[in-house]
């Protein structure tokens, strides 16, 4: 009897232990699952960060890239505009000029007309007068022939479209810093999702459909336009020295600023250290008054003790 519950017990005690046994293992196993989970999660996770990180990056990139592109469209067309703007007023002037002094020779020939017939003198009056009327003429003619260059070549016209190209670049220009800075403040704050990716860059794309359908070619012929790009290289290159110039101008200006600051300090401590060891000696001078003092003080009181 005391066997067979020894057995019993045995047995409980067996299935008790199989029964942890079972738990452990399937405890270990789900763990094992959790955290198999839980490292797929992160490597997920981080794929998507890193993902998302690279979009960012090429939307930068490209914001950057469509904006340098606008940049070089409005240096053109300023270098277009500079160009024209220069040969209209300089036409513009010289009609001005020219009309200014068919009007002085005009007067001049009815006054010298006048004066000679009025005076007498002995003076072909028909001479002179064909003379003023030949210059007076020509001057007519020239006005004449640069009038028409203005309105053949459409100065004015070219002038207007041109200036409003430039304006509509300028106002892309600005579209496209705002969206650099509504990405940046958006990345920092960890809140730019890739949908508004998409919808940036599907802005930014139509800001550039708009900018192409700007025709600033139509103002060139290929010369004209590898002339500019020339300029612009020269202009890119001569801004550059500037800059270099301008750094290293500050550079030396510091250098020097630096070199007087530390002369400067050297000379106040030099002052500072030659007044201290005057200060010492002084002080040593008065000790030593003072000793001498104090010996001269006991050598009387002991004579008055002698007496």
């Amino acid at each position: 009897m005391s066997e067979s519950n020894d057995n019993k017990a045995d047995k409980a005690d067996n299935d008790n232990h199989n029964s942890s046994a079972r738990i452990l293992a399937n405890y270990v196993i789900a763990n094992k699952s959790i955290l198999e989970n839980y490292k797929d999660l992160n490597g997920s996770t981080s794929q998507i960060l890193k993902k998302q990180q690279e979009s960012v990056e090429d939307l930068l990139e490209m914001i950057n890239e469509y904006k340098q592109k606008t940049n070089d469209r409005i240096f053109i067309v300023s270098a277009i505009y500079d160009k024209t703007y220069a040969k209209y007023n300089s036409i513009s002037l010289l009609i001005l000029i020219l009309s200014s002094v068919t009007t002085l020779m005009e007067a001049l020939r009815l006054s010298i007309v006048e004066f000679v017939r009025a005076v007498e003198l002995n003076a072909n009056v028909d001479t002179i007068t064909f003379t003023m009327n030949t210059c007076i003429l020509v001057c007519g003619t020239v006005i004449t022939v640069l009038s028409s260059i203005i309105r053949f070549r459409n100065y004015r016209e070219i002038l207007e479209q041109l200036q409003n190209s430039r304006n509509q670049l300028i106002v892309y220009r600005d579209k496209y810093s705002k969206k650099y800075h509504i990405v940046m403040n958006l990345r920092a704050l960890n809140e730019l999702s890739e949908q508004e990716i998409k919808s940036i860059r599907d802005r930014i794309i139509e800001y550039d459909d708009n900018i192409k359908s700007i025709n600033i070619l139509q103002y060139l012929r290929n010369k004209d336009i590898l002339k500019f790009n020339k300029y612009k290289a020269y202009f890119d290159v001569e801004m550059k020295k500037i800059d270099i110039d301008k750094q290293n101008a500050i550079e030396l200006y510091e250098s020097k600023l630096n070199k007087k600051n530390e002369a400067s300090n050297r000379t106040l401590k030099d002052n500072v250290a030659n007044l201290q060891k005057f200060l010492a000696i002084q002080k040593l001078k008065n000790i030593f008054a003072n000793q001498k003092k104090t010996e001269a003080n006991n050598g009387t009181d002991d004579n008055e003790i002698k007496i």
